[in-house]
C-alpha cells in the first residue's frame, strides 16, 4: 500500500502544472487519500497482530509452567517445592527463545517482502534511455 500512495504522490508532484491547469486537484486529492485509508487500515492491522503476538509471548510461558505444575498435582496428588521450582526453572530457561520467535517472524516476513520487491525489479522490462542520451553515454560514463 504504502508503495502505491508514494507512487500516487510522486505522479501528482511531477504533473503538478498539468493537474493545476485543468482543474484535477480534487480527483488526485480523492485517489492519494483512498490510498493513505487503505495504507492506514493495514497499518492498524499489522499494529494489532503484533499487539496480539506480544501478549501471547509474554503470557504463554507463565501460562505453561502454571499449567504444568496443576496437572502434576493432578496427576500425582502430592506437589513438593522441588518439583515446582524444577518445572518453574525449566519453563523460565525456555522465556528467551519463546521472545525471539516474533523477532524471528518479522525478519522473515521483512525478507520475503524484499525479495519479491528484487524479483519485480529485476524482472521488469528494460526502458529506453532519456532522451538526448544513448547507450554508449550511459556505458562509458
Amino acid at each position: 500500500m504504502t508503495d502505491q500512495r508514494v507512487a500516487a504522490c510522486q505522479e501528482a508532484i511531477q504533473g503538478m502544472r498539468v493537474i493545476k491547469y485543468f482543474g484535477w486537484e480534487h480527483h488526485h486529492q480523492q485517489r492519494i487519500s483512498a490510498l493513505r485509508d487503505l495504507e492506514a487500515r493495514g497499518n492498524r492491522r499489522i499494529l494489532r497482530l503484533q499487539a496480539l503476538n506480544q501478549v501471547v509471548v509474554f503470557w504463554l510461558p507463565i501460562f505453561a509452567a502454571a499449567s504444568a505444575v496443576g496437572l502434576y498435582a493432578y496427576q500425582h496428588s502430592k506437589l513438593d517445592a522441588g518439583v515446582v521450582f524444577l518445572i518453574i526453572a525449566l519453563f523460565d530457561s525456555l522465556v528467551i527463545p519463546l521472545r525471539t520467535i516474533p523477532v524471528a517472524l518479522n525478519g522473515l516476513i521483512n525478507a520475503r517482502l524484499g525479495m519479491l520487491r528484487i524479483g519485480e525489479y529485476l524482472e521488469a522490462e528494460e526502458t529506453a534511455p532519456p532522451r538526448g542520451y544513448s547507450v554508449t553515454d550511459i556505458t562509458t560514463q
